[in-house]
């Protein structure tokens, strides 16, 4: 039987590791406000004007993620209010039985 090495690749941004969060992603009056898997704006956020996909996501200790599985999502503070509104709306909705 012929073995078959699996080669497992992760990617990251050049500097990705003189970093330990996205601020430096940030525009003026921007702020980080969780991470998103793959490249894509949720659905339920796509009302947002303002959100947008940023380069390189962290895990919680400040670990760069694989831009492969996961991207920070960014928004301006003039959304927040009704960023806070559609994800405290999402997770009633959750807690239904």
């Amino acid at each position: 039987m012929e073995q078959v090495e699996l080669k497992i690749e992760t990617q990251f941004m050049v500097d990705a590791k003189k970093h330990s969060d996205c601020s430096h992603e940030l525009k003026k009056g921007e702020v980080w406000i969780g991470n998103t898997k793959g490249t894509e704006i949720p659905g339920h956020y796509k009302s947002l004007k303002t959100i947008r996909i940023g380069e390189q996501a962290y895990d919680i200790n400040g670990k760069p993620l694989d831009r492969g599985c996961y991207r920070p999502l960014i928004l301006h503070l003039s959304e927040e209010p009704m960023y806070n509104l559609i994800y405290d709306m999402r997770m009633k909705k959750s807690r239904r039985w």
